[in-house]
């Protein structure tokens, strides 16, 4: 079968109006599937990534029709406008590709199925989402779909036949090592490579899937059922790559790179024992990051890390159902070694803030010394707590509308649920960014 991984950017809309945002990420969902396909079939794969060129459609389209492509593999983000480009791309796909089958993977299909298999053009069992992890899924779905079998017998997936159908729950992977690392090869990570050598980033990596918390803001993909990755197996991915590439800084983008302190012993050690010296970061939750791990990890080349705070206010907190502890974080971020680059993460618009609540936050980053603040506007996601408030109270209307004007997330007020303007959060979140003691220091 030929199959066709197109990374998307979405500057292609006919708005002009949109705000254009273009950070690079390495495609690394579709990388690792790729890897699984590479591994258990023998499709032939070919690869688009917009983010690498100005691509337009017509040249994906060209793409499909020249390769006689089968099926079309997207992993896509809820926010960015990136429904609203979808839509319109999946349409399109249908009405020039009446045999082509499109699946979408990533956050959105998890986040939003129904919502987009209702509002696609009519093309039963043509588009199917993915939902969740997808190492198993996208290999039995294939199958299915090359076999011409019946596709309920595919778990974690969504289409639509006549109506919106759901297929039974797919376990969670336990075992993470034994699945493919991403295929690095499918795309031009060379060309990834440079820009985070450039813009002095990090490569993104992960270590674990799932988060315990159940923020009533935060729609977790991967659920509340936390997987790891052994140590070696990260430690070996790090190294790999640094051989590969040359690149030698990592940023870890778990949901909580601090959910399991035992692991991240054992990533302590296993970068002892490598050969290779490692610059790394992660984000994690301050209450659960003591300064006595935060001085072990600095010798194996720890050298910032973010934290979700998201508040100085205990009564915010409460009503996030954020569970944090916020007197031990402030004294875990007063403790920690002074050369470590501390960020702290804010969001404002919860129900209920007020400016006293802002002042209590901008006091708490004050007080325990963060080194830098970066607060944004509270956005209702779809498959949580929140979004599902906003419904009932009549502030999200039509979910098709709101999830095609949902642009960059936490950069304006797309639901407000206070008493106050947008132009107010907005001032907010700036004086909440103005307070860390690197931005303090630099005036």
């Amino acid at each position: 079968m030929n199959i066709l991984l197109a990374n998307l950017y979405w500057s292609h809309d006919s708005d002009n109006n949109l705000e254009k945002m273009k950070h690079l990420h390495y495609p690394t969902g579709l990388a690792i599937i790729a890897g699984e396909i590479k591994r258990r079939r023998r499709d032939n794969l070919f690869t688009v990534d917009s983010y690498m060129g100005d691509i337009k459609d017509d040249e994906i389209f060209d793409c499909v029709d020249r390769n006689r492509i089968d099926f079309i593999l997207l992993s896509m983000y809820l926010g960015n406008y990136q429904y609203r480009y979808l839509k319109r791309f999946i349409n399109n796909i249908i009405r020039f590709f009446p045999k082509v089958t499109v699946i979408v993977g990533g956050a959105m299909a998890s986040t939003i199925p129904e919502i987009l298999l209702k509002n696609i053009t009519s093309a039963d069992k043509r588009v199917i989402c993915v939902i969740g992890e997808g190492e198993e899924t996208i290999v039995d779905l294939l199958n299915c779909l090359e076999n011409k079998s019946d596709l309920n017998k595919v778990n974690g997936i969504s289409y639509r036949d006549k109506r919106v159908l759901f297929t039974a729950e797919r376990e969670r992977i336990k075992n993470l090592d034994g699945y493919s690392r991403p295929a690095y090869d499918i795309f031009d990570t060379k060309r990834y490579v440079e820009y985070v050598k450039n813009n002095n980033r990090c490569w993104e990596i992960s270590a674990s899937r799932g988060c315990y918390g159940n923020c009533i803001y935060c729609k977790l993909v991967f659920g509340r059922k936390i997987t790891m990755r052994s140590a070696g197996s990260v430690v070996g991915e790090m190294e790999d790559f640094h051989a590969s590439y040359g690149l030698g800084s990592f940023n870890f983008v778990d949901d909580n790179f601090l959910n399991s302190e035992r692991q991240v012993w054992d990533f302590y050690y296993a970068l002892k024992k490598s050969s290779l010296k490692f610059r790394w970061r992660f984000q994690g939750r301050a209450d659960y990051f003591s300064p006595g791990l935060a001085q072990s990890l600095l010798e194996v080349g720890l050298y910032d890390v973010s934290f979700g705070i998201e508040s100085g206010s205990v009564d915010i907190l409460t009503s996030m159902n954020k569970k944090m502890d916020l007197d031990k974080a402030g004294k875990n971020i007063k403790s920690l070694p002074p050369e470590l680059q501390t960020h702290g993460c804010f969001i404002v618009g919860m129900p209920g803030e007020t400016q006293d609540t802002i002042d209590q936050t901008i006091k708490f980053v004050k007080d325990v010394g963060l080194k830098h603040a970066s607060a944004g506007i509270l956005t209702a996601f779809p498959g949580t707590a929140l979004y599902d408030m906003a419904k009932s109270r009549s502030m999200i209307k039509d979910e098709d509308e709101y999830c095609c004007n949902l642009g960059p997330a936490y950069a304006r007020p797309y639901v407000n649920f206070t008493q106050y303007p947008d132009e107010q959060l907005v001032a907010w979140a700036q004086s909440i960014n103005k307070s860390g003691m690197a931005a303090i220091n630099s005036n």
